[in-house]
């Protein structure tokens, strides 16, 4: 599949055949929590395509009704994974990851944080694009980004970048009046998120599109 990817596009059958082998891949990923081979198959959701009457359709069409995607623990993995991995290859050392009110006299370099704050910016916000693009529910997706955001100590700036994306579906004019609580909610605050080392760095076009606009020197 590797090989394929230099030539991306399918002819019908292909693209239903290989949309088929994905969501049973899908169903594994889900029952195991395999989050590496499910960056992997979101990858090629994202690079193999049919054409059809002049327009491109890529295989999210196909595979973003699974219900992987509304697990909240599968993002939350995703999301540690992603930063991890920049992490290393950008040498930033464990302790960078304490936010400054938590630093509890370790060292620290004001530099690394702010190469790391870059950093999570870039992934949450590759990451928030990639949950809207398979139509992850906006309103648990700008929970668990805002929930990164806060947990790094983003800025208010920041947040405001990375969360005003999110964009559900127009809906009616209620007839009464919600109060909505904001804030993150405490199934979220509670969940228990498991870091992966990675030992390779997955190249992320995106990610790294925002890094340079974030520092254009």
């Amino acid at each position: 599949m590797n090989q394929k990817k230099s030539d991306p596009q399918l002819n019908d059958k292909g693209y239903l055949q290989l949309g088929e082998l994905m969501l049973s891949v899908l169903n594994e990923c889900e029952r195991t929590l395999d989050i590496t081979t499910t960056k992997t198959t979101m990858q090629y959701a994202v690079t193999f395509f049919k054409e059809s009457l002049g327009n491109k359709h890529n295989l999210i069409k196909l595979v973003s009704s699974h219900s992987l995607w509304g697990r909240g623990e599968i993002w939350d993995k995703i999301i540690e994974q992603s930063i991890s991995e920049e992490m290393t290859s950008h040498d930033i050392n464990a302790y960078n990851l304490y936010p400054k009110s938590q630093n509890k006299g370790k060292p620290f370099d004001d530099e690394k944080r702010k190469l790391l704050n870059n950093i999570v910016f870039c992934q949450l916000g590759s990451i928030g694009e990639t949950m809207s693009n398979f139509q992850v529910n906006p309103i648990m997706s700008g929970e668990i980004i805002r929930k990164y955001a806060l947990k790094y100590e983003l800025s208010p700036e920041d947040l405001d970048v990375l969360t005003s994306s999110f964009k559900g579906p127009k809906q009616k004019e209620p007839n009464r009046v919600l109060t909505v609580q904001r804030g993150i909610p405490a199934w979220l605050q509670d969940l228990e998120v498991t870091t992966s080392t990675v030992t390779k760095r997955v190249p992320k076009t995106l990610a790294e599109l925002l890094m340079t606009e974030r520092n254009p020197n």
